[in-house]
């Protein structure tokens, strides 16, 4: 059974064949996963649609608003289609990982229009990285780029567009997002692991399984009836071929032959020799 390592920093198997079937043994569990976090969002549209509606009215940044988040539904309604269907999995990280980067985009040209006193999406934006980092199925290095983006982009927003900030408060809203950076992306590297490791062991259970079977097999296969020549000692298998024993076992059992001779077989082959010991 071969040895199962695991590459801690990029949390990965160093076996590449490993680490797909790891993905492809999950896909299932990502897919359902990344869909609730969709359905999740459309939920919220209403809401979020309404609070539009209060801050601009029927205005053409309403609607452009508007107009964004449908699109990004119809773009993620055929992205979630094209998921299903590929198999490479560079390409399914590659294609949810742009997702990621247009919702975040998106949810900062949001915050970019509210009100310059208004900091209330920054409780938003918190749950939202959280989100990135614990429920959205990717690379660790995807979820890190797209989560501290997302975040360095806030922060521009809270300086150059929001009302100036007491020095404390502006202090706090950096050190949370630092914070919340670091405390997402060591949970999401320690459940990565946690899943590899996992797999890996469910993985050992089952070549184990599959040794312990394969052996059994072979014991089945020599605890029967085997026809043996009378003569040349030779073993008929199954299609009828004939074997010398020792080949017969060797092709059925994990077993090598040392050859040598016995006491009887050395008294008739070399009676000489025989004769010199016994004196």
């Amino acid at each position: 059974m071969a040895q199962i390592t695991l590459n801690r920093w990029q949390t990965a198997f160093q076996d590449e064949v490993r680490e797909r079937a790891y993905r492809h043994y999950y896909r299932r569990q990502d897919m359902w996963q990344l869909s609730m976090v969709m359905i999740t969002f459309l939920l919220s549209l209403p809401y979020l649609t309404y609070v539009d509606y209060l801050f601009f009215d029927i205005s053409p940044l309403f609607q452009g608003l508007v107009f964004m988040r449908v699109a990004f539904v119809a773009v993620v309604w055929a992205g979630g289609r094209l998921l299903r269907r590929i198999e490479s999995l560079k390409a399914f990280d590659a294609l949810i990982f742009l997702f990621t980067l247009w919702f975040l985009g998106m949810v900062l040209v949001i915050n970019g229009t509210r009100p310059a006193d208004q900091f209330q999406h920054t409780f938003l934006d918190i749950l939202i990285l959280l989100t990135v980092y614990l429920l959205v199925p990717n690379r660790l290095s995807f979820q890190v780029l797209a989560a501290s983006s997302f975040s360095i982009g806030n922060i521009l927003i809270i300086i150059t567009v929001k009302e100036p900030l007491p020095l404390l408060t502006t202090n706090m809203l950096w050190v949370t997002y630092i914070l919340i950076n670091l405390l997402g992306a060591f949970i999401s590297h320690q459940l990565q692991l946690s899943r590899r490791r996992m797999f890996a062991a469910w993985s050992s259970e089952r070549e184990l399984v599959q040794e312990l079977q394969a052996a059994l097999a072979n014991i089945k296969q020599l605890k029967k009836l085997l026809p043996i020549c009378a003569q040349c000692k030779k073993i008929r298998d199954d299609d009828g071929n004939w074997h010398q024993v020792e080949v017969y076992i060797r092709e059925h059992v994990d077993t090598e032959f040392s050859h040598g001779l016995c006491p009887d077989c050395v008294q008739l082959l070399y009676p000489q020799l025989h004769k010199d010991k016994s004196v």
